[in-house]
């Protein structure tokens, strides 16, 4: 007897928390159906007649634009600035002299680098033709084509000394920064200019 009256009690149980869950959920359901009429408003329209016309095609936007390429040109020589071919915002291409650094002496060293290079070239031509006839030893014309080849680096060196006296923008871009200015003195490795690159 005991029994039966704890599954009837827990079926009572059972029972009557479904009933209690299924009218919570139509509260639930109900309610959600009243918030949803009650959001039903009116709106009001403007109203014009269709027609053609004209539009701007202009549209001011607000963004940010992200550089290809960012750097800060730097002097390669020691010295003073003889010319400056830039301003603050300039746009510059790849390739155009930013600045000028005084070249009278290396201008005067490609000079010495050339006037030695063509000597022990002369004499290192003369030295082989003089070994063909024994006139010298093979340790000598071996001496001066060692000579030759040095006057060779030394001008190459002097060439390119006097091309870094012209600071050129490594590629196009608008200037960022300006470093510099004429009669100031540089050394290596000085800040020049700064460029930005922010084309597609």
């Amino acid at each position: 007897m005991k029994r039966n009256t704890i599954i009837i009690s827990a079926i009572a149980v059972v029972a009557f928390g479904t009933i209690a869950w299924t009218l919570v959920s139509n509260k639930k359901t109900v309610d959600s159906k009243r918030e949803m009429k009650a959001v039903n408003t009116e709106i009001a329209v403007t109203v014009a007649p269709a027609g053609m016309r004209t539009i701007n095609g202009l549209l001011n936007l607000v963004g940010t634009a992200e550089a290809n390429h960012a750097v800060t040109v730097a002097s390669e020589l020691t010295g003073s600035i003889t010319q400056v071919n830039f301003k603050l915002g300039d746009y510059v291409s790849k390739g155009t002299v930013l600045a000028q650094i005084d070249d009278a002496y290396k201008r005067l060293a490609l000079d010495d680098a050339t006037i030695n290079y063509d000597k022990y070239k002369e004499d290192y031509e003369c030295y082989q033709v003089l070994r063909k006839g024994d006139a010298v030893s093979e340790t000598q014309l071996r001496d001066m084509k060692v000579a030759y080849e040095n006057a060779s680096i030394q001008l190459e060196n002097a060439k390119k000394q006097l091309s870094d006296t012209r600071i050129a923008a490594p590629y196009s871009g608008y200037i960022t920064s300006q470093n510099i200015e004429l009669g100031a003195h540089v050394n290596i490795g000085s800040a020049v200019a700064g460029i930005v690159d922010i084309s597609q």
